[in-house]
């Protein structure tokens, strides 16, 4: 569910990294206000990742992407994330997907199968007429 980064929680932030790196250029801002859109932060998961950048930050100006990484290394991975649950009338649509799905991938298979044979065949049948030696010439 995403609850959202707001105009304020933008201003906010971006007041408190031009306290703290007064350097930053106006395109700086803009690729970091645009990455953070991309990755659907949060106001809270901005305001962690700016004050993590503050307290760690080495150099004279922060990167784009130690804002980005901080909270994208915090935020669960995908097998960490339970499946919601489904109600029946889900399950059956979701199992009817996964069954045409399945079907379609087997059908898929044998025409990459016959491919293959037919292949194989055209292949031997090639290598026995390359390997022919006319009587009388061995």
């Amino acid at each position: 569910m995403y609850s959202g980064l707001t105009a304020q929680g933008i201003a906010d932030n971006i007041e408190r990294i031009n306290e703290n790196f007064p350097s930053a250029t106006k395109g700086f801002y803009k690729i970091l206000c645009d990455r953070i859109k991309a990755h659907k932060f949060t106001d809270f998961e901005f305001t962690r990742a700016v004050s993590h950048v503050i307290d760690t930050c080495k150099f004279p100006n922060p990167m784009v992407a130690e804002f980005i990484s901080y909270i994208l290394n915090e935020r669960p991975r995908p097998e960490e994330i339970p499946e919601p649950e489904l109600s029946e009338e889900e399950k059956k649509e979701k199992q009817k997907k996964d069954k045409e799905w399945l079907i379609q991938r087997q059908a898929e298979n044998e025409i990459i199968f016959k491919h293959q044979e037919e292949r194989e065949r055209l292949a031997e049948e090639d290598n026995r007429k390359r390997d022919w030696v006319p009587d009388g010439f061995v």
